[in-house]
């Protein structure tokens, strides 16, 4: 009797397509189901990668929003705190009124107070006013002083000083009064 031997060649080509079989399978499982798994995963990382520096992002932002509502918040009690309320330029006697008595408290002497016609814009009207008149320098910078102080709505925009020390001096101030805007009633 002769003995058998291990390797049988017919079961040989079944054993390699057996394992080539195998190969295919594992390819396929690979490709249909390890692979899209694994890409799943790594762009799943980068989303929630991304999502945390959003995030972040989001928390800085907010941040910034809740400083600049603060400042805001600031800007607008300061703006309310130095608000000027402006008076209709009807009041513009009284205005002039004002102003030639804040003078005559520093010891100027008015020759003379005019104005001229409004500039009207959106927020205000300005209104030129012009005084002149004769004091010391000590008192034109005393009246300059405090009508800056009392009257909010009145601004100096030129002023002319002449004379010697000895007498008292020339001035003419050039104001302008600022004014409440013309409003138009809503026509409904």
């Amino acid at each position: 009797m002769t003995a058998q031997s291990p390797f049988r060649p017919q079961r040989w080509h079944v054993e390699i397509m057996g394992v080539g079989l195998f190969g295919l399978l594992s390819l396929a499982a690979f490709f249909i189901v390890v692979r899209p798994i694994s890409h799943a995963a790594v762009a799943r990382n980068a989303t929630q990668s991304e999502l945390a520096d959003q995030r972040t992002l989001a928390a800085q932002i907010e941040d910034v929003r809740k400083q600049l509502k603060q400042e805001v918040a600031l800007v607008q009690k300061v703006r309310e705190a130095s608000w000027v309320h402006l008076e209709p330029v009807k009041l513009l006697n009284a205005r002039m009124a004002q102003i030639v008595e804040l003078a005559s408290t520093n010891n100027l002497i008015i020759d003379g107070s005019s104005s001229k016609g409004a500039e009207p814009d959106e927020q205000f009207q300005m209104i030129p006013i012009t005084v002149s008149g004769t004091g010391s320098y000590p008192d034109c910078a005393a009246f300059l002083h405090e009508l800056h102080e009392r009257l909010h709505d009145v601004r100096v925009t030129a002023f002319e000083l002449s004379g010697n020390p000895s007498s008292p001096a020339q001035f003419q101030f050039d104001l302008v009064w600022y004014a409440a805007p013309i409003t138009v009633p809503d026509s409904k």
